[in-house]
């Protein structure tokens, strides 16, 4: 399986199931035992701790997912959660226009090749910028991560 900066359509190889590239969530909710009679905890959730990451062979690593529509996109986005609460960015939708008839001219630009697409960034992305004069040292909240991925239709393949 080899991978480019920039694959054409075919080369983006199909992931039937989306749980070999999404990783396990690092948390699960534990039932209360049996004959409790106040729970240990009112969130009943358990982190589990070790495990690793999923590591790609190129980056950027594009794959096609099982799906053609916006509800199969969010479905992927949904797993992808599971583990890390990722902000989606931006979406684009694009309308795609009806072919030209004889009277009508020929509108300008290149042509559309995706019917929509979703953004997704790491909510620990930038740096922290204290306000002016705050007494607060900088938190740790945003680390720069640039982690992202991205889910976009193609028109030419009709695949996600």
């Amino acid at each position: 399986m080899t991978h480019t900066s920039k694959p054409t359509a075919k080369n983006y190889p199909l992931i039937a199931d989306i749980d070999n590239v999404v990783p396990e969530p690092a948390t699960s909710v534990v039932p209360v035992p049996h004959g409790t009679k106040i729970p240990p905890c009112s969130l009943q959730m358990v982190r589990w701790i070790g495990g690793a990451a999923p590591a790609f062979d190129s980056y950027p690593f594009c794959f096609t997912i099982p799906g053609r529509n916006m509800g199969d996109a969010h479905y992927f986005a949904k797993a992808m959660k599971a583990t890390v609460c990722w902000t989606m960015e931006n979406c684009f939708h694009n309308v795609v226009p009806e072919p030209p008839t004889a009277n009508q001219p020929k509108k300008r630009g290149p042509p559309f090749k995706h019917y929509f697409k979703l953004y997704f960034a790491c909510p620990r992305r930038g740096y922290h910028k204290a306000p002016i004069n705050s007494r607060k040292a900088a938190s740790s909240r945003k680390c720069g991560c640039n982690a992202r991925f991205e889910i976009t239709h193609h028109i030419a393949t009709d695949t996600l």
